[in-house]
């Protein structure tokens, strides 16, 4: 098993790769439906539905990264590695719905972005 290391992780918006990046995020969830009925023994039952993803992006604010705008449509690819051959992508379509930066007295300028993926988030492990 390969040991993952974020500091060897990369992230691209379209054909253009974000610089600065301190960290992200996926989240993956699935809704459930309920199929509860007499003679449970009392307990819910439940079948998955339909999926969904999102994500967080939040990295070091760079006014030359113009790929990721709010309201646009981006393909996300996120990758993590060992500094090897080893690796997981993510990837798919998504939306940019929020952007905020965040300026401290004391700290570099950031950025923070969040995306809702329209349609599937692919996994691919090599």
């Amino acid at each position: 098993m390969a040991v993952l290391k974020g500091k060897d992780g990369s992230i691209s918006a379209g054909l253009n790769n974000l610089a600065n990046i301190t960290s992200f995020t996926i989240n993956e969830e699935a809704d459930t439906l309920e199929t509860t009925a007499m003679g449970n023994a009392g307990y819910k039952t439940f079948v998955g539905s339909l999926k969904s993803w999102s994500g967080t992006v939040e990295a070091v604010f760079d006014d030359t990264d113009t790929a990721v705008q709010v309201g646009g449509a981006i393909t996300l690819t996120v990758v993590v590695d060992d500094g090897s051959s080893n690796q997981v992508q993510y990837s798919g379509d998504c939306i940019v719905t929020s952007r905020s930066v965040e300026v401290g007295v004391a700290d570099l300028v950031g950025v923070t972005f969040e995306v809702t993926g329209t349609g599937a988030l692919t996994e691919t492990i090599s």
